[in-house]
């Protein structure tokens, strides 16, 4: 799973400008547009919105209803109704406005690469305050933050600054249909 994790945000990360139909499309222009995104051997991977970062951050402690430690209940794809969010990080950037870190777990992507035949969970993701506000139903509880995302997370961080990565800024359904697509595409099979 985390090659997986790793393929997608080279994928968020490793774009540059490109008139072509297939365009890849810098992840630093501001604002938030679509973006196709283009894997390192050329393969389309996706199309989501994202907002592209480059600006310092702000750890805080609660962003809306948001808190550290929350589990909660959100718009899932269909077949993925017991699966949750779990808030990890909250920050603050002056251009992109309130991030919010998730893991999401109880996913079923289909992956031949797990023994299950299923990846399960993503360890870290990063939304704009109003996709994840959006993608929310309720809280379910409140548990501690098991720190196994922050490499993943320290990842993305390095890329944010660089100006080389965002947040998506769609549901989070939707970033998980985007993640489902990398893993197929990873697998040699079609896009959806």
């Amino acid at each position: 799973m985390k090659n997986y994790l790793i393929l997608l945000l080279l994928a968020v990360t490793g774009c540059s400008d490109n008139s072509s139909n297939d365009a890849k499309v810098s992840a630093t222009e501001e604002g938030k547009s679509n973006k196709q995104i283009v894997a390192n051997d050329g393969n389309s991977v996706g199309l989501f919105p994202m907002k592209a970062g480059k600006s310092t951050l702000e750890e805080v402690d609660q962003l809306g209803d948001f808190k550290k430690g929350q589990v909660w209940t959100y718009k899932t794809r269909k077949g993925e109704e017991n699966s949750r969010i779990t808030i990890l990080r909250l920050e603050e950037s002056p251009k992109v406005g309130g991030i919010v870190h998730i893991r999401v777990s109880g996913l079923k992507i289909p992956n031949p690469n797990e023994p299950d035949g299923f990846t399960e969970e993503a360890g870290h993701l990063p939304f704009s305050l109003k996709a994840a506000t959006d993608s929310v139903r309720e809280v379910e509880s409140t548990a501690e933050v098991d720190q196994g995302y922050i490499n993943g997370y320290e990842k993305w961080r390095s890329a944010f600054d660089q100006g080389k990565a965002g947040v998506f800024t769609t549901s989070v359904s939707d970033g998980i249909g985007f993640m489902a697509g990398t893993i197929q595409q990873a697998n040699g099979k079609p896009n959806n």
